[in-house]
């Protein structure tokens, strides 16, 4: 299977600040004041779960609005994070599908766990870093 590439660009505002650009939409990364930052923004292992929160909303969302359906899904995410080595260990989301008849739970169930954030999550990329000892250039002069 052919991949497609995207690109997301993260920068640094200052002390824990960092801006991300997706697609020209602008989110803002922090760490609560607890941990140092000001609490400017989600942390990264909370935008780590959104996501997955996210895309099991869309896709259920998807599958209720493509069998006619109201299509208003809610989802609540509870995690864990574990220290050592830091990572999100564990998490538990609650899908609140109120239109979901009783006789498509299953098939409901089975759409959301297949959506894309899981997919990832279970089948984990691969993660190349690479440390550049420059400053990035402006998309425009790449």
């Amino acid at each position: 299977m052919e991949a497609k590439a995207f690109t997301i660009e993260v920068s640094h505002q200052g002390d824990m600040v960092f801006s991300i650009d997706i697609r020209g939409h602008d989110l803002v990364a922090d760490q609560p004041e607890q941990g140092g930052g000001e609490d400017r923004g989600p942390m990264p292992t909370e935008l780590l779960v959104a996501s997955l929160a996210v895309s099991v909303a869309f896709h259920g969302r998807g599958f209720l609005h493509g069998r006619g359906l109201a299509d208003a899904v809610e989802v609540s995410a509870r995690w864990w994070a574990e220290l050592g080595p830091a990572r999100v260990a564990r998490v538990e989301l609650r899908v609140y599908a109120p239109s979901l008849p009783v006789h498509l739970k299953d098939q409901f169930q089975t759409v959301i766990e297949n959506c894309t954030v899981r997919n990832a999550l279970l089948n984990p990329p691969e993660v190349l870093i690479e440390v550049l000892l420059e400053s990035r250039q402006p998309a425009a002069v790449r």
